[in-house]
C-alpha cells in the first residue's frame, strides 16, 4: 500500500498544541496526585537519657596530727614529812631566813617541830614558783601547794640540848634554835607520803620487784666474796668477835630483784648489815648488780653512803641508772642518794639522846 504524501505530512500545528496539552494536563495531574497523597510516618527512634545521680565525693578536712610533746623527766625530788598534823614538803635547807610569823611549836610521832609560817610574797625568789604548784606524792597521790614556812625539827629530850625545861618538855624557840631549818611547802593532800616532785615532770620509776632466787643467791655469793666483805670481815676480828660476820644472828642480808620497766634491765640489790650498838663495829657492805646480754651479773659501781637501810629503789629522771632512799644511822634522818653514793637530798631530824 502506498501512503499518500499528504498521509505523511507533518501534523498540523492544532492539533500538536491539542496533544501536548493533553499530555501536561495528564502529568500535572499526575505529580499533583503524587503530592497530595499522604506520605507514609517514619518514626525516628531516639536515644534514651537514662539521668543517674552522682554524689559528689565528701571532702574530709585534712586532720593534723596533734603530736602530744613527752612529759619532760627531771631529777628534782622532795622529801615528804609531817609536822603540826600536815604534809609538807622540803623545798630547801636554809642559812638565811625569809621574813616569817612566830614559831609554833608541834608533836608529831616523838618529833618536835616549830611552824613559822612565811607569806606568799615573803617566799624567796628561788622558790616563788612554787606558789599553787601540784605535786605528785609516791607517783600516784596528787597535791596542791597551800602555803609555805620555816620549820625546825628534832627529836629527843631538851636536856641532852643543855637546856632546862619544865618536864623535859621542848618550846617552840628552843626547837627553833636547836632544830635543822629548812623552807617547806604545805600540801593539802597525800599524808603519810614518802617523796614528790612537781606533776608537771613524768613520775619517779619504781622497779618492779620479781621472783628470781637462782639470780638472787648468785648476787649474795658475790657479794660474800668481795673486797667490802673482806674489810668488814677485818674490822670484825679488830673488835674481837668470833667467826664470820654475816653468819651472825644479828647480822641481817637483804636482796631485791628488781626489773626497769622501762629498759628492761633486771637488777639485783644485795644490802648485808650489822649493828651491833655500842662499843661493837657497824657493818654496812652494799651491792649492786645488773645482767648483761647474756643474763650474767655485773656489779655496778656502788655506795650506800651514809644510808644503813634501804626504803625504795628507783629511778629519779627516767635514765635507766638507779636512786636509794633510805636512812641513815639512827633511822632519824631520811637520804636520796645516786647508787654512787650521791646526795640529791636529805631530811635531816637532830636526836638528842644517848645513841647507847
Amino acid at each position: 500500500m502506498t501512503l499518500r504524501p499528504e498521509m505523511i505530512a507533518p501534523t498540523s500545528t492544532y492539533l500538536t498544541r491539542m496533544l501536548g496539552a493533553g499530555l501536561a494536563t495528564t502529568l500535572i495531574a499526575g505529580a499533583f496526585a503524587l503530592a497530595t497523597r499522604p506520605q507514609e510516618e517514619r518514626v525516628i527512634p531516639t536515644a534514651t537519657i537514662v539521668m543517674t545521680h552522682v554524689p559528689e565525693p565528701a571532702i574530709t578536712p585534712a586532720r593534723v596530727q596533734e603530736v602530744t610533746p613527752p612529759v619532760p623527766m627531771s631529777k628534782d625530788i622532795h622529801l615528804v614529812f609531817k609536822a603540826g598534823g600536815a604534809s609538807w614538803i622540803k623545798l630547801a635547807s636554809l642559812e638565811t631566813l625569809p621574813r616569817h610569823g612566830k614559831p609554833v611549836l608541834a608533836e608529831d610521832d616523838y618529833q618536835s617541830s616549830a611552824i613559822a609560817r612565811v607569806a606568799d610574797d615573803k617566799v624567796p625568789d628561788a622558790h616563788a614558783r612554787w606558789i599553787g604548784k601540784h605535786v605528785t606524792v609516791d607517783g600516784g597521790c596528787r597535791a596542791t601547794i597551800t602555803g609555805f614556812a620555816v620549820i625546825a625539827r628534832l627529836t629527843g629530850e631538851p636536856g641532852y640540848a643543855g637546856i632546862e625545861s619544865v618536864n623535859d618538855k621542848w618550846t617552840a624557840p628552843a626547837v627553833f634554835e636547836h632544830g635543822a631549818k629548812m623552807l617547806a611547802a604545805k600540801l593539802d593532800n597525800c599524808a603519810g607520803g614518802s617523796y614528790a616532785r612537781e606533776s608537771a615532770y613524768s613520775n619517779v620509776i619504781v622497779p618492779l620487784a620479781i621472783e628470781d632466787e637462782p639470780l638472787a643467791a648468785a648476787a649474795v655469793t658475790s657479794l660474800k666474796a668481795s673486797p667490802e666483805a673482806s674489810g668488814a670481815q677485818t674490822e670484825w676480828t679488830e673488835y674481837s668477835q668470833p667467826g664470820i660476820w654475816h653468819q651472825n644472828e644479828y647480822a641481817t642480808t637483804q636482796t631485791m630483784v628488781l626489773r626497769h620497766p622501762m629498759t628492761g634491765a633486771t637488777w639485783v640489790s644485795v644490802h648485808m648489815q650489822y649493828s651491833g650498838g655500842c662499843g661493837l663495829p657497824n657493818i654496812n657492805v652494799w651491792g649492786l648488780y645488773r645482767t648483761d646480754a647474756d643474763g650474767k651479773l655485773v656489779r655496778v659501781k656502788s655506795s650506800l653512803g651514809d644510808i644503813v637501810q634501804i626504803e625504795k629503789i628507783v629511778d629519779v629522771d627516767g635514765d635507766g641508772e638507779l636512786e636509794v632512799i633510805g636512812r641513815p644511822w639512827l633511822g632519824t634522818d631520811r637520804a636520796i642518794q645516786g647508787a654512787d653514793g650521791t646526795t640529791l637530798d636529805t631530811l635531816e631530824l637532830p636526836y638528842f639522846m644517848c645513841p647507847c
